[in-house]
């Protein structure tokens, strides 16, 4: 961070107030992001991946491999 010379308190006041924003801003990413992260470890988005597991490591032949087809699709897995 560069030392910077004010002529007024006008101009250290803006600076202060864009500061103040940048803060907000970079606090609201965390929290989203943190909401993301909940969400994407939540119960609802992990159930359809361990049932796709548990039917692939149960299921022999054609069965399981419909199974898994029909889970994947019914999820919008990959």
């Amino acid at each position: 961070m560069t030392k910077r010379k004010y002529t007024s308190y006008d101009e250290i006041d803006r600076d202060l107030k864009i500061l103040k924003l940048e803060k907000e801003i970079q606090l609201e990413k965390i929290k989203q992001s943190g909401q993301q992260m909940r969400d994407s470890l939540g119960f609802a988005s992990v159930l359809p991946d361990v049932a796709i597991g548990a039917v692939d490591m149960f299921s022999k032949g054609m069965k399981g491999a419909v199974l898994g087809f029909l889970l994947r699709k019914i999820f919008g897995r990959k």
